[in-house]
């Protein structure tokens, strides 16, 4: 026992301490328990993010009919059909889909946390060595993300103008300007 590593001795006294041997099969099934459980909370929280994205997306909806009925309609006679109704099906859709990114991202981080602090307490070399190859691929991402926020920004603009005609169009239905 005193050639293991310490992290080692400290399962075995895990082990010994519910009356299991430390055994291959024991600790399969402790890790198979473990794998299990991980799932269970990963899909609790899928479950739990789905309904506050609908709540949100409810709200949303909700907020932004409440200011088109109360805003002054005059503003509608100069702006196309297909611009209004985007607003309120893509937009909230939109705004839903980064919420749930948003959580996802805050899921991801304190995961990532748990393992390096877990790496750390066993391996500080090799953890700082992680730590400078996750510097590097950080900043390597964050210039592709620049370069995909410029070209993205040409495609929001395109998308919006597509489906406003497109609903403009294909709706058959035109506004008649005057009342």
């Amino acid at each position: 026992e005193g050639n293991q590593h310490w992290i080692s001795r400290i399962v075995t006294r895990i082990f010994e301490s519910l009356g299991l041997p430390f055994e291959l099969w024991t600790i399969l099934l402790a890790l198979g328990l473990l794998i299990l459980v991980i799932s269970g909370l990963k899909y609790l929280r899928l479950i739990l993010v789905g309904k506050m994205v609908r709540d949100f997306m409810v709200w949303m909806r909700a907020w932004v009919m409440g200011n088109l009925l109360q805003a002054d309609i005059s503003y509608f006679h100069s702006q196309t059909l297909g611009i209004l109704t985007d607003t309120l099906t893509t937009q909230t859709a939109r705004a839903g889909n980064s919420l749930t990114l948003l959580a996802n991202m805050a899921a991801t981080l304190g995961v990532m946390m748990a393992y390096l602090a877990a790496a750390l307490i066993i391996t500080p070399i090799l953890t700082m060595v992680a730590l400078g190859m996750l510097l590097v691929v950080s900043l390597v991402v964050q210039f592709l993300i620049n370069k995909a926020k410029a070209i993205s920004t040409v495609l929001v603009d395109r998308e919006m103008n597509f489906q406003a005609a497109g609903l403009e169009n294909l709706s058959g239905i035109h506004m008649v300007k005057s009342f």
